[in-house]
Protein backbone atom coordinates (compact mmCIF):
# COMPACT_ATOMS: atom_id res chain seq x y z
CA UNK A 1 0.00 0.00 0.00
CA UNK A 2 2.85 2.55 0.90
CA UNK A 3 4.45 1.67 -2.01
CA UNK A 4 1.44 2.22 -4.56
CA UNK A 5 1.18 5.58 -2.88
CA UNK A 6 5.41 6.69 -2.72
CA UNK A 7 5.42 5.58 -6.86
CA UNK A 8 2.75 6.91 -8.15
CA UNK A 9 2.89 9.20 -10.68
CA UNK A 10 0.21 11.29 -9.54
CA UNK A 11 -1.64 11.37 -5.57
CA UNK A 12 -3.76 7.87 -6.08
CA UNK A 13 -7.66 7.57 -4.38
CA UNK A 14 -8.54 4.33 -2.54
CA UNK A 15 -10.38 2.91 -5.50
CA UNK A 16 -7.52 3.42 -7.78
CA UNK A 17 -5.11 1.27 -5.62
CA UNK A 18 -7.66 -0.76 -5.07
CA UNK A 19 -8.36 -1.47 -8.38
CA UNK A 20 -4.47 -1.52 -9.30
CA UNK A 21 -4.02 -3.77 -6.77
CA UNK A 22 -7.01 -6.29 -7.25
CA UNK A 23 -8.78 -5.66 -3.51
CA UNK A 24 -12.15 -4.59 -2.08
CA UNK A 25 -11.95 -0.43 -1.83
CA UNK A 26 -12.89 -1.52 2.37
CA UNK A 27 -9.64 -3.58 2.35
CA UNK A 28 -7.46 -0.66 0.76
CA UNK A 29 -9.65 1.75 3.08
CA UNK A 30 -8.33 0.23 6.47
CA UNK A 31 -4.67 0.46 5.09
CA UNK A 32 -4.82 3.89 4.35
CA UNK A 33 -6.01 4.41 7.92
CA UNK A 34 -3.64 2.68 9.06
CA UNK A 35 -0.90 4.59 7.08
CA UNK A 36 -2.66 8.16 8.26
CA UNK A 37 -2.45 6.88 11.69
CA UNK A 38 1.30 5.93 11.76
CA UNK A 39 1.59 9.45 9.70
CA UNK A 40 3.13 7.71 6.75
CA UNK A 41 0.97 9.19 4.50
CA UNK A 42 -1.94 12.03 4.38
CA UNK A 43 -5.38 12.15 3.22
CA UNK A 44 -5.71 15.62 0.63
CA UNK A 45 -8.74 16.80 -0.95
CA UNK A 46 -9.65 15.90 -4.01
CA UNK A 47 -10.98 18.56 -6.23
CA UNK A 48 -12.65 16.02 -8.60
CA UNK A 49 -14.24 14.17 -5.67
CA UNK A 50 -15.57 14.90 -2.89
CA UNK A 51 -15.41 11.28 -1.13
CA UNK A 52 -12.45 9.74 -2.41
CA UNK A 53 -9.31 12.14 -1.16
CA UNK A 54 -6.11 11.71 -2.77
CA UNK A 55 -3.35 9.85 -1.02
CA UNK A 56 0.23 11.45 -0.50
CA UNK A 57 3.50 9.85 1.14
CA UNK A 58 4.64 12.08 4.48
CA UNK A 59 8.23 12.35 4.34
CA UNK A 60 8.80 10.22 6.76
CA UNK A 61 6.82 7.49 4.52
CA UNK A 62 9.13 8.18 1.65
CA UNK A 63 12.23 7.68 4.41
CA UNK A 64 10.85 4.02 5.05
CA UNK A 65 9.97 2.94 1.40
CA UNK A 66 13.25 4.53 0.42
CA UNK A 67 14.88 2.09 3.11
CA UNK A 68 12.60 -0.75 2.60
CA UNK A 69 14.04 -0.29 -1.34
CA UNK A 70 17.83 -0.04 0.00
CA UNK A 71 17.57 -3.15 1.97
CA UNK A 72 15.54 -5.18 -0.77
CA UNK A 73 18.65 -3.64 -3.27
CA UNK A 74 21.76 -5.21 -1.22
CA UNK A 75 19.69 -8.13 -0.42
CA UNK A 76 19.31 -8.83 -4.25
CA UNK A 77 23.15 -7.91 -4.25
CA UNK A 78 24.30 -10.81 -1.95
CA UNK A 79 22.04 -13.40 -3.78
CA UNK A 80 23.56 -12.63 -6.94
CA UNK A 81 27.26 -13.97 -5.32
CA UNK A 82 25.53 -17.35 -5.06
CA UNK A 83 23.05 -17.15 -8.16
CA UNK A 84 23.68 -17.15 -11.84
CA UNK A 85 22.91 -14.04 -13.25
CA UNK A 86 21.73 -15.58 -16.70
CA UNK A 87 19.36 -18.45 -14.77
CA UNK A 88 17.70 -15.59 -12.69
CA UNK A 89 17.04 -13.56 -16.43
CA UNK A 90 15.04 -16.44 -17.39
CA UNK A 91 13.41 -17.10 -14.32
CA UNK A 92 12.40 -13.31 -14.09
CA UNK A 93 10.97 -13.49 -17.88
CA UNK A 94 9.08 -16.65 -17.24
CA UNK A 95 7.25 -14.78 -13.78
CA UNK A 96 6.60 -11.80 -15.86
CA UNK A 97 4.82 -13.54 -18.72
CA UNK A 98 2.69 -15.85 -16.18
CA UNK A 99 1.78 -12.32 -14.78
CA UNK A 100 0.57 -11.59 -17.64
CA UNK A 101 -1.22 -14.30 -18.28
CA UNK A 102 -2.57 -14.07 -15.00
CA UNK A 103 -3.83 -9.92 -16.04
CA UNK A 104 -4.54 -11.11 -19.21
CA UNK A 105 -7.54 -13.65 -18.12
CA UNK A 106 -8.66 -11.75 -14.81
CA UNK A 107 -9.04 -8.87 -17.10
CA UNK A 108 -10.99 -11.31 -19.34
CA UNK A 109 -13.26 -12.34 -16.72
CA UNK A 110 -14.36 -8.40 -15.87
CA UNK A 111 -15.35 -7.78 -19.37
Amino acid sequence: MLVAVVEAREPPTVPQIGRSLGHPRQVIQRAANRLIEARLITAEPNPDHKRAALLVASAAGQALQAEANRRAGDIAAGLMTCLDAAQVKQATALLSAIRAGIERHEKGKAS
